[in-house]
């Protein structure tokens, strides 16, 4: 059974193999065609252009993981039928259920694999992507990245124009943050050039780490503070006492595919009220389900229906993964819109093609 169980794995993974090498080169081609016109207008290096493909393939082949653990199984189970190497195993005793138990065994450690997969690599990877997407890609207006740009008061009531390039909303804190005092007049009073700007949720006020003060009056020579706290109001005539809060630099909330799991899920405790974080960290483990759902049909549709052909297995696994995925978006967007709860919106579609998935594996014929 060892020996059976490695030519089992070898013909699957050199299947896979070729399969996932298949749909990245395919996906590079399409996302190249197009986003060819954005290089050419943009001042983006080749360099850069290199650095974006490079942090896009992981991300590819977590999207085409599904699509090949389905297609690798279908090509597989066609070859050992095509063969009658199926009906060689069964006249020696080996039952179709027994001989599938090695396909479902891959399917969990491909699952469980994708999971760290997307969890660690694909997330850091999407947030460098991102970045140089925004830096060099993005048709963002000047009225657009003025909005880096916030007028606030300081506890004395002289006005400071705060400007937060980036703020990370896992870790709390902005980075090489300038503040810019000013006096009734609009005169400038001081820079304030912080290395380190961190909320500090009990006492409601911003830390300020590493600061280099420069005075108008003193020729602008450093004055280096290595902490300080201060508390900022929002600009208002009508309401003075209205605190500039993290919950205003919310527009800074990266997407959901630049975080891991356990990044969505301590925003989600902090952030109870936005529900697209409880959809979203559902998602990724709904998600990483997907290979050992595709395995099961891909046993299913191939041993029940020995007489269909290659080329019609493989259209039925295409309109499945296809169905899959609109099923998975369908069901976020009931998350998001509050009809279902985020657990049940991504994990409906599981159920459901779980439960088609082993009513097919039973009617296997051993």
């Amino acid at each position: 059974m060892n020996l059976l169980n490695r030519y089992i794995i070898k013909k699957i993974l050199s299947k896979y193999l070729f399969l996932l090498v298949g749909f990245l080169i395919l996906f590079l081609i399409v996302d190249i065609i197009e986003n060819i016109d954005k290089f050419s207008d943009s001042e983006i290096s080749t360099t850069k252009i290199f650095y974006y493909y490079i942090y896009s393939i992981p991300w590819f082949i977590s999207i085409a993981l599904p699509m090949t653990t389905l297609l690798s199984c279908i090509f597989t189970i066609g070859q050992l039928q095509k063969h009658h190497e199926l009906t060689a195993l069964k006249a020696s005793g080996i039952s179709l259920k027994k001989l599938s138990i090695i396909f479902i065994l891959l399917g969990i450690i491909i699952s469980a694999s994708s999971f760290l997969f997307d969890n660690t690599l694909v997330s850091s990877s999407t947030k460098k992507r991102t970045e140089i997407t925004k830096k060099y890609l993005s048709n963002k207006s000047k009225s657009q990245q003025i909005k880096k740009f916030h007028l606030v008061n300081n506890s004395s009531g002289l006005e400071n124009i705060l400007y937060i390039s980036n703020y990370d909303f896992v870790k709390r804190h902005a980075k090489n943050v300038t503040i810019t005092e000013l006096d009734k007049n609009n005169n400038l009073i001081a820079t304030y050039t912080v290395d380190t700007l961190a909320w500090n949720d009990r006492q409601s006020s911003w830390n300020c780490k590493n600061v280099k003060k420069r005075k108008a009056n003193n020729n602008f020579q450093a004055e280096f503070i290595s902490e300080q706290e201060i508390e900022l109001f929002i600009h208002n005539q009508n309401n003075d006492n209205n605190n500039f809060k993290e919950e205003d630099l919310i527009k800074f909330l990266p997407d959901s595919d630049e975080l891991n799991y356990w990044e969505l899920k301590k925003l989600s405790e902090r952030r109870p009220q936005d529900l697209r974080l409880k959809v979203d960290y559902n998602f990724k483990i709904a998600f990483s389900c997907t290979s050992l759902i595709m395995i099961l049909f891909g046993i299913g549709l191939s041993i029940t229906k020995p007489r269909t052909n290659s080329a019609t297995g493989v259209g039925v696994g295409i309109m499945v993964i296809f169905l899959y995925y609109i099923g998975m978006k369908f069901g976020q967007s009931l998350g998001y819109n509050k009809i279902l709860s985020p657990f049940l919106s991504v994990w409906m579609i599981n159920i459901i093609f779980i439960g088609v998935g082993a009513w097919l594996y039973s009617k296997i014929r051993t």
